[in-house]
């Protein structure tokens, strides 16, 4: 597993959620690889265990705050505080009561660097991306500061992915696909430590990047940061639209794969 810190170079730190972190990370891909290599980066979409063929290539989380001496993650949905530190994570994943009380009013440090966790067959890849965007912006408003960002990648064994049967925090976002859905529901029936919330997410393809017509993709409805849920599968990456132009043509995907850690322990100090 990669531990990416991104330094920010100006005053400002534009926060990405996984789904456009991954985007941008196609586009170096692409940019370092070429185009046929997308598809590769990408994976072929299914669902399962990341040792199945079907499974998803590379799965990461949101980016959140960071310092040299503490990393901060959503805390589940419906508690008071809308952040913990990373102590207080391993806590939950490993059922044990923190070592100290939570304090709801602990939260990072604004204008903190960011940081993402990845997992994948595809790291190597991962690698490349970055230090292309490190050199040409995670977005828009490069020259201002606040997409550029010094990349600093490790290695990490911090925290395991969750296997599917357990319940996971969700870290990134997550597009379930029906069956995925519909044991979601089932397995979530007459449980009271399991929350979600839906969120629509859509955009226009590609973003300044790229130098063809930029259609607006389809509407996803994906499954949010800090969710709690049975484990039933990775998710999909769905199509959500289609680039024809100047002889280049290829499927528009949203990201979805869900990043998922144990969670033992959903409630501060009590174990579930």
């Amino acid at each position: 597993m990669k531990r990416v810190v991104l330094k920010g170079r100006g005053a400002r730190r534009r926060p990405l959620r996984s789904d456009t972190l991954h985007g941008l990370l196609a586009w170096g891909v692409r940019e370092v690889y070429g185009p046929a290599a997308v598809a590769r980066f990408l994976g072929a979409g299914g669902s399962g265990d990341l040792d199945s063929d079907a499974a998803p290539a590379l799965v990461l989380t949101s980016t959140f705050p960071c310092s040299a001496q503490r990393s901060w993650f959503p805390r589940p949905l419906g508690e008071e505080s809308a952040w913990m530190d990373d102590a207080e994570l391993l806590s939950r994943v490993a059922g044990v009561p923190p070592a100290s009380s939570p304090d709801p009013s602990l939260a990072p440090d604004e204008g903190a660097d960011l940081f993402f966790l990845a997992y994948g067959r595809h790291e190597p890849m991962l690698e490349a991306a970055l230090l292309y965007l490190e050199r040409a912006g995670f977005g828009g408003n490069a020259a201002t500061g606040e997409s550029a960002y010094e990349v600093e990648i490790q290695e990490t064994e911090f925290v395991r992915p969750a296997k599917v049967g357990e319940t996971g925090l969700l870290l990134s976002l997550w597009s379930p696909s029906d069956a995925e859905r519909a044991a979601l529901v089932e397995a979530s029936a007459d449980r009271d430590d399991v929350r979600w919330e839906v969120e629509r997410r859509q955009g226009v393809a590609g973003g300044r990047r790229m130098p063809l017509a930029r259609p607006i993709k389809r509407a996803v409805a994906m499954i949010r940061e800090g969710s709690v849920v049975p484990v039933v599968g990775l998710g999909q990456s769905p199509v959500v639209g289609r680039i024809e132009a100047e002889g280049d043509a290829f499927d528009v995907r949203q990201p979805g794969h869900g990043f998922f850690v144990p969670l033992a322990t959903t409630v501060a100090g009590s174990v579930t």
